[in-house]
């Protein structure tokens, strides 16, 4: 009998507004006729998925993760990662249905038992730190890229069993930390790439050197030595792979290599680390004690430093609150008044510092390259103002209501002279209609106009708003003038390439007229009669 847990959301809360939904949904014939450890069996088979779970993180330090049905070779990032298109897993979609079948999925991760995770270098850490305890015990399998692939095998890197000890050290201290939670972990499968044409010199070095750290005492905490890992050999290029450590398979008779390869003396170094991981196995199996063996991987303390070092908002630790907004009460008062400032993204897992747009001063605060110019235009009412017109980076497909429209004197920052300066420079570029890029600066406030209206010297500012050193307000002042300069010698030039192209535009109308006119008495000439003699013989 499957006993029962304490979940998130409770479907017996009588002031929850839906309340009569769950009421009804547990009355419905597979709540009140199929016995909970048979739904959970149902709930196996359903969101089992025939492939790799490859969680991918929406966005940095967040805790929501979509999954991508790549293959476990390819080490290629996702193009989206929004998930749009890819179909949702069947867990999604069962969650969705009501609420009972949600918080029985959730109090029971089946998800998380019944699948395998591919996991490389960059997103384990962040996965295993984001997911609920709970779904932690759960996950029974997983694969793993990216770890082994600077093994020893490809010189000249020092590395130590296989992640390089300047680098790896301490990002491998964590993955241990976290995969110590696992407390269910059946099986990591490591998957070292070996190029066909160094196979036999990294095989026999593979094979004089993980033996040793795969027969380690438990008690030093190295993935080799746990009694859950497989060694998965995948040969580049090459259709096979072959799994060391597998207690069900006779690795000498399996191991065939393409015939062009000719013979290899590998399968004496393959052998050794296939026993030496089965050697591990059954010692675990002897011990009888596996929460013993794990647990002493990784104390509270280092579980932090993980956490820590995953970067995250809101880490699987923080999600067990039943409170979800338990956070934002707790901590000094200082922490409370400065989290005013900040609202929490739901959807991507993420918080959203609330930066208004302009200053006490008027003055734009959006982060250099967060935005473009797309257009400097008068003012309709006031005509000795200018408004810009801004786009932010994020529009995915720019239309003209996208453009965010900003007065001059709002752009006075150096970050935001520095983006002017920027379209100025742009709208100087040679461009094939000259007579529309005249228009265009005809109809645009030039620099000079912009030194007019405003001081471009208010943008450089100490930090303690003081004005800035005549140095900085020289410097600022020569790349407006330089600025200036240029927007009147391209003003210059463009005038008069399109005064010698309309000269010689008439020209050639007056050249094509001449002769039209001189075809025109040819033709009249031939078209007139002969002059006919009057007198007789």
């Amino acid at each position: 009998m499957v006993s029962k847990k304490l979940t998130i959301h409770s479907l017996e809360d009588p002031e929850h507004p839906n309340i009569h939904l769950s009421k009804q949904n547990s009355e419905a014939l597979f709540f009140s006729k199929i016995p909970l450890d048979i739904r959970l069996r149902i709930y196996d088979y359903a969101v089992a998925y025939d492939g790799f779970i490859i969680p991918v993180q929406v966005k940095p330090r967040s805790n929501k993760f979509v999954w991508d049905s790549r293959q476990h070779r390819s080490f290629k990032p996702p193009k989206a990662l929004s998930g749009a298109n890819v179909p949702p897993l069947t867990v999604v979609l069962l969650g969705r249905t009501c609420r009972r079948i949600y918080a029985e999925l959730e109090a029971w991760p089946v998800f998380y038992r019944v699948n395998t995770f591919l996991f490389d270098t960059s997103n384990i850490i962040p996965y295993l730190a984001a997911i609920t305890p709970e779904r932690r015990r759960a996950i029974q399998h997983i694969d793993l890229n990216g770890l082994v692939d600077r093994i020893t095998v490809w010189p000249p890197i020092k590395t130590a069993w296989g992640i390089p000890l300047s680098q790896y050290s301490k990002m491998q201290h964590h993955i241990m930390t976290l995969l110590a939670q696992c407390s269910n972990l059946r099986e990591v499968r490591l998957n070292v790439r070996i190029p066909l044409r160094m196979l036999e010199e990294n095989i026999l070095k593979l094979g004089s050197e993980l033996p040793d750290l795969i027969r380690q005492p438990q008690e030093i905490p190295l993935l080799l030595n746990r009694h859950y890992l497989r060694l998965n050999l995948v040969m580049i290029p090459g259709p096979r792979d072959f799994i060391l450590g597998d207690p069900t398979s006779d690795l000498p008779s399996s191991l065939r290599l393409p015939g062009h390869l000719g013979p290899m003396d590998i399968i004496p170094a393959v052998t050794k680390i296939h026993e030496a991981i089965l050697e591990n196995i059954r010692r675990f199996n002897h011990e009888h004690d596996r929460l013993e063996v794990i647990d002493h991987a990784a104390s509270q303390a280092q579980l932090l430093d993980a956490i820590k070092y995953a970067d995250l908002y809101f880490a699987g630790e923080d999600r067990i609150h039943l409170d979800p907004y338990n956070t934002v009460v707790q901590g000094p008062v200082s922490s409370r008044t400065r989290r005013k400032s900040h609202s929490v993204d739901h959807k991507l897992g993420t918080i959203e510092r609330k930066v208004p747009t302009f200053t006490i001063d008027g003055l734009l605060t959006w982060d250099y390259g967060s935005y473009t110019v797309e257009q400097i235009v008068w003012d309709q009412l006031q005509e000795s103002e200018v408004n810009c017109g801004l786009r932010r980076k994020r529009s995915v497909r720019p239309t003209g209501s996208d453009l965010c429209w900003v007065p001059l004197r709002a752009m006075m920052t150096r970050v935001g002279q520095k983006s002017l300066q920027e379209w100025y420079k742009a709208q100087i570029d040679p461009s094939p209609d000259l007579e529309g890029q005249l228009q265009l600066m005809y109809d645009t406030p030039s620099p000079h106009d912009v030194m007019k209206i405003v001081d471009v010297r208010i943008a450089i500012r100490d930090d303690h708003g003081a004005d800035s050193p005549s140095r900085e307000s020289k410097k600022v002042l020569g790349e407006w003038k330089r600025l200036v300069a240029r927007w009147a010698r391209h003003l210059a030039t463009l005038q008069r390439r399109v005064a010698d192209k309309r000269s010689k535009e008439e020209k050639a109308k007056e050249k094509k007229a001449e002769k039209k006119e001189v075809k025109k008495k040819e033709a009249k000439g031939k078209k007139a009669p002969k002059a006919t003699g009057s007198g007789g013989k």
